[in-house]
């Protein structure tokens, strides 16, 4: 899953500054995990292409 993430992040030129990769915690499902990434966007445009995209190919976006 994070290989298809960074595809995906990529593709749209999404720049990674960080990312925290989390398999298990608490209350989630033992197949669940979760990426923190920090990225560089071009503008509030660009966000929202790369939410949707990440939302299309079956990811959950969680904003903490």
């Amino acid at each position: 899953q994070l290989k298809c993430v960074s595809e995906i992040l990529a593709n749209l030129g999404g720049n990674v500054v960080s990312i925290h990769h989390e398999r298990a915690s608490e209350d989630s499902d033992i197949t669940d995990c979760l990426l923190r990434i920090v990225l560089e966007t071009r503008n509030f445009e660009h966000i929202a292409a790369i939410r949707q995209a990440l939302t299309a190919a079956g990811f959950n976006i969680v904003n903490k």
